[in-house]
This record gives structure tokens, C-alpha cells and sequence, in this order.
């Protein structure tokens, strides 16, 4: 990006052999903006690669601020 003072954030997952879409958001991502991503992207892809009815998973995360959150870890 030329002239610089723009930023975007991309997020990803994974599990097993699956791959989720990339979630490209623009700006800083705070608490808010991570629940907002993984209230938006998370539901389908566990749906479509574990069933709706299987609850043996597990988010973990790599302790980036907006993963530590107050808001987050409410």
C-alpha cells in the first residue's frame, strides 16, 4: 500500500484437512471487531465440518491482544 497509514487484519482457520475462507477486515481488530468476526464466521464452518449436533472442538488462539480482551473474554 503506497502512502502508507491504511491497515487491514485477515483471519483464518482451520481444522483437520479443512480450511475456513479468509476474513480480510479492515482496521484495527479490537475485542469487539474479534467476537464480531467469529460470531459471523466461525457457526457455519463448524456446522459443515463437524455436524451441528458435535460439540468436540476447540477455538484456541495465539494471544493477540484482541484474543485477551475484556470484552472478548466475557
Amino acid at each position: 500500500m503506497q502512502g502508507g497509514g491504511g491497515s487491514i487484519s485477515v483471519w483464518g482457520y482451520m481444522a483437520g484437512g479443512a480450511r475456513g475462507p479468509l476474513v480480510i477486515y479492515s482496521g484495527k481488530v479490537d475485542g469487539r471487531a474479534y467476537v464480531n468476526i467469529i460470531e459471523e464466521a466461525l457457526p457455519s464452518f463448524i456446522e459443515n465440518g463437524f455436524g451441528s449436533s458435535n460439540k468436540n472442538w476447540m477455538l484456541m488462539h495465539d494471544n493477540a491482544p484482541s484474543h485477551q480482551s475484556k470484552y472478548t473474554m466475557k
